[in-house]
């Protein structure tokens, strides 16, 4: 019973020129934050010591633009790039989808379905598409100087409006998801 139901999350630190290296051993108190309305996944940890203040110590090289991957019983559950490192230790990384919310592209659409719109707009922003389902909705729209996140908020909102539906949106391995969530209610 015991392995199947405990959390076996490794953390990996891909080097350049490297394969990865296990620094699981370093890594305490790890929080991700992945909010349904958000587009990119954060995670939270802090490293057991500093290099700053432990010479002593080794220390794993967690540095800014290190890529990171998190395991769980072998299967990847996050996947992305440090984006800080404190001088406590503390580090912040986030998943590819947070480089759609930093550029800026300009998309023009004219009597275009909204998945179709999707994937203009990612090929612009230099993002593959993993999956987008048929949205039949038409588009005739401007984006002039705007993020990619916004671009895709805009569109999804348009087709909830029509449709009725909501849609999630999520980076995964690199290529964008959105997904339509169930309305099917609990009991």
């Amino acid at each position: 019973m015991g392995r199947d139901y405990v959390d076996d999350h490794r953390f990996y630190l891909y080097r350049a020129g490297g394969g990865p290296e296990d620094i699981t051993r370093w890594v305490r108190q790890p929080q991700a934050r992945d909010v349904l309305e958000a587009l990119s996944v954060e995670l939270t940890f802090s490293v057991l010591r500093n290099q700053l203040y432990d010479a002593g110590m080794p220390w794993p090289g967690v540095r800014p633009g290190s890529k990171l991957r998190v395991d769980n019983h072998g299967r990847e559950v996050f996947s992305g790039v440090v984006q800080t490192v404190g001088l406590d230790g503390s580090v912040t990384a986030n998943d590819q989808g947070w480089y759609l919310t930093k550029s800026k592209i300009l998309l023009q659409v004219s009597n275009a379905a909204a998945d179709d719109a999707i994937r203009r707009m990612c090929a612009k922003a230099g993002i593959p598409v993993g999956e987008i389902p048929r949205l039949p909705t038409r588009l005739s729209e401007v984006w002039t100087g705007d993020a990619p996140e916004t671009i895709l908020q805009d569109i999804l909102k348009i087709c909830s409006a029509e449709t009725g539906k909501q849609y999630k949106r999520r980076v995964k391995g690199g290529a964008l998801y959105v997904t339509e969530l169930p309305d099917t209610p609990m009991t």
